[in-house]
């Protein structure tokens, strides 16, 4: 019977937990949407809508919105899904309602202040993919979000899928480890260096008290065993730690396994679909070793709480 009531009490908390979450997030979302109006002149009771301008509406955007752009640009595009999944490891929600709630209102304001738009991806399993316009970039330029030689791009439909398949493993990287930053390929090239990665992740150790860089690619199809020793070169020489590639098949990470061996002990692989599905529980190897990434991240991160 203890039991029985404790279960309903800890479901009742949960619920009153989650109905909170969701008032406070619209009672925030009507705010900003009675202040849109009121600039805009429109009060709702019929009178003309008027134009807002460009102080008006950066005077709305939040430090969540800032972020959530920032992110989009790093990543090139974004699916609905995965805005979500973000506002999910950057929030305190509990609740998928609430997130839902949540990823509709924050996805219109932006929609609606033109620093976001949706653009047509057929290739992809969604519908639409969302990027940052012109003026969501000047305004993270403006806000010294991105460097200076950071340039604005439209989406490159032959890398879609790829571009895609990086930002789901980025996402499953931020939930499970503790990430110091992420830095796209977009943001990477700066100099004359032939090999730059897909991704670089900066990660750092408690238990060692050091930060440590990796490589991150995103390898969809096979290269010429050639083009691949030269970059296991560069990246041997290089100052990466690691370089952690996430193959398309099993076959695939077979290949890059024995076009490394011999000529750098940096490469570990893992098929994209084992880690986005296993996460924690997924594996990379190397030719001399087998690397859990549980075990050697999660215990960074408990570590780092224990002190």
């Amino acid at each position: 019977m203890e039991k029985v009531l404790k279960n309903n009490s800890e479901g009742k908390v949960s619920m009153e937990r989650e109905e909170r979450e969701e008032r406070e997030e619209e009672g925030e979302e009507k705010k900003k949407k009675l202040k849109l109006e009121r600039d805009s002149g429109d009060s709702g009771g019929g009178v003309s809508k008027g134009v807002v301008s460009d102080k008006d509406r950066k005077k709305y955007v939040s430090q969540r919105d800032y972020e959530l752009l920032k992110f989009c640009f790093d990543q090139y595009f974004l699916s609905r899904k995965q805005i979500g999944q973000w506002l999910k490891l950057k929030s305190n929600i509990s609740s998928e309602k609430a997130l839902a709630i949540i990823t509709k209102r924050v996805m219109n304001f932006l929609l609606k202040s033109h620093f976001l738009a949706a653009q047509k991806a057929s290739v992809l399993k969604c519908q639409e993919v969302y990027c940052v316009t012109k003026d969501g970039f000047l305004l993270l330029m403006d806000c010294g979000l991105l460097p200076d030689f950071a340039s604005y791009v439209i989406i490159d439909k032959e890398k879609i899928n790829h571009d895609s398949a990086t930002t789901d493993i980025r996402l499953v990287w931020e939930e499970i480890a503790k990430i110091e930053s992420w830095t796209s390929d977009r943001l990477l090239r700066t100099d004359d260096n032939d090999h730059i990665p897909d991704a670089e992740m900066v990660y750092y150790s408690a238990k060692k008290n050091q930060s440590y860089t990796f490589a991150i690619e995103v390898e969809l199809s096979q290269k010429s065993q050639e083009r691949y020793r030269r970059k296991f070169e560069s990246y041997q020489a290089s100052s990466f730690s690691w370089v952690f590639y996430f193959a398309l098949c099993s076959k695939l990470q077979g290949k890059l396994l024995e076009y490394s061996k011999g000529v750098t002990n940096k490469v570990f692989v893992c098929t994209i679909k084992d880690f986005l599905q296993k996460k924690s529980e997924a594996v990379l190897v190397s030719n001399a070793e087998q690397m859990v990434i549980g075990s050697r991240f999660l215990q960074e991160a408990k570590h780092a709480q224990r002190e």
